[in-house]
């Protein structure tokens, strides 16, 4: 490709970097055992390790690249209270009354845990809670907000508005969309500094990173588990346990 069609300080790098650049840990090499081994360094991974560290829990956070070189601090940072898969309808298809109940009220308390722990460990990462505004690009799209509204309503859901088309300016100065739904319950935040917050706050707490160490296998033996690296072996004394964890999308 032709380098004269970017500007003269054009990056390939998230701008998001700017403020909180991916770091490098653990150059003294792997322990041989930790009580959890967690493989990746975003968010999810993060969260876990923070809770369990918070418990007492040995925590040793493994990823192939930097601390923060992934998806997690190079998304677009944008909140919400609403879980982002397949309708109520089609989880109870899938997983019945119950199970579905327990999905969707996990999921849609994430946004009140990830504020939670942004208050509780002091992470300054620019928290707004003003509101998300979904689309719809198509008439069809239009029709399945609405079906998504109307599934709201039937949960008992509050805080949110179906935006015809001729109201759209009261919501954007865009004429692209055919109208949309209006969530009050969303928001936005720095990917980056939230994910450098979260370190430190696991830094805090004892947990161990290793940046640079790919992991190549997990199996099992007599002993347990072992995780391969390419910088080694390390054993999880602990080989199950459940946590919770807040995302960004």
């Amino acid at each position: 490709m032709n380098g004269d069609i970017f500007a003269a300080d054009f990056k390939t790098t998230p701008y998001w970097w700017e403020a909180a650049a991916p770091s490098r840990h653990g150059e003294t090499g792997l322990p041989e055992q930790s009580d959890v081994v967690i493989v990746g360094s975003g968010y999810s991974g993060l969260s876990a390790a923070l809770e369990l560290a918070r418990s007492g829990t040995q925590v040793s956070v493994l990823d192939a690249e930097d601390i923060g070189w992934g998806a997690s601090t190079r998304n677009g940072g944008m909140l919400s209270g609403e879980p982002k898969f397949a309708a109520a309808e089609e989880l109870r298809k899938r997983y019945g009354e119950i199970q579905t109940e327990r999905i969707l009220e996990d999921g849609r308390s994430t946004l009140d845990n990830l504020k939670e722990v942004v208050e509780r460990e002091g992470i300054e990462c620019f928290v707004q809670q003003n509101g998300r505004f979904v689309g719809a690009h198509c008439p069809s799209a239009y029709k399945d907000l609405e079906r998504k509204a109307r599934e709201l309503e039937k949960e008992g859901i509050e805080g949110f508005e179906l935006i015809p088309r001729e109201r759209l300016h009261e919501v954007t100065e865009s004429e692209y969309y055919y109208g949309g739904l209006l969530q009050d319950d969303g928001g936005c935040l720095h990917p980056g500094l939230y994910h450098a917050g979260l370190v430190a706050a696991c830094q805090r707490q004892g947990v161990q990173f290793f940046s640079q160490t790919r992991v190549t296998g997990i199996a099992k033996d007599p002993g347990g588990y072992v995780v391969t690296t390419s910088r080694g072996t390390i054993r999880p004394t602990i080989h199950k346990t459940e946590v919770r964890s807040a995302a960004v999308s």
